[in-house]
């Protein structure tokens, strides 16, 4: 099968596959309380001596309350290194890793029968979020340079993927446009460098046997 047969073939392919209350005294209450002679009035003296003595000693004694200077000193002292320090260090350090990478793709395939091969060279973006549930998303300019251009003059590759724990090991999943093909990438990110790449074998658009390969590298 020569390449001007199967540029319709891949054409028509291409287009399938993109679809208490208060009580108040009485009076005979209030007068129950009256004085009946004077020594109501040295009881009362009593009272005032013991309530005030006792009500004043026991009440200046409230240096027990004084010793409230425990609760200042413990709460202001403990809840600002505690907090401010821990709080300090723990949160908002961010990744090293984090930003956006820039640099170069190359991304080709061969039809089984080696009539058609084509590539495909431009640019990549690498956006590195550690705190999104999809650490990696990239996008491909490029352009093919040979048949597929016809076909497909703006392909948009893509890759999207993950930081392993070891905090150096990355990869995902990069999407093949022109011959609609999903396949896995994997790679590194070290400094201010991330590179990966992919290889493989499928079917483009259900039509023809192809394999394939590509890579990137971009730095911030």
């Amino acid at each position: 099968m020569n390449h001007r047969t199967l540029l319709p073939l891949l054409s028509f392919g291409l287009l399938a596959a993109c679809g208490s209350k208060i009580v108040t005294p009485t009076t005979e209450d209030s007068a129950a309380f009256e004085p009946a002679d004077g020594g109501g009035n040295a009881d009362g003296q009593d009272g005032n001596t013991d309530g005030g003595g006792d009500g004043g000693t026991d009440g200046n004694d409230g240096n027990d309350g004084a010793d409230g200077s425990d609760g200042s000193t413990d709460g202001g002292s403990d809840g600002s290194t505690d907090g401010g320090s821990d709080g300090g260090s723990d949160g908002g350090s961010g990744s090293d890793l984090d930003g956006v990478y820039t640099g170069g793709f190359v991304g080709s395939f061969t039809s089984s029968d080696g009539s058609i091969a084509d590539t495909c060279s431009g640019t990549v973006v690498v956006d590195i979020n550690t705190a999104s549930s999809i650490p990696i998303l990239s996008n491909v300019s490029c352009a093919w340079g040979g048949l597929m251009a016809a076909l497909d003059p703006a392909p948009a590759f893509s890759f999207d993927g993950r930081i392993e724990s070891d905090g150096s090991t990355v990869g995902g999943s990069v999407t093949i446009p022109t011959v609609a093909l999903t396949t896995t990438w994997s790679g590194t990110v070290s400094g201010d460098t991330i590179s990966g790449s992919y290889a493989g074998s499928g079917l483009a658009l259900g039509l023809l046997d192809i394999t394939y390969d590509g890579s990137f590298t971009a730095s911030r």
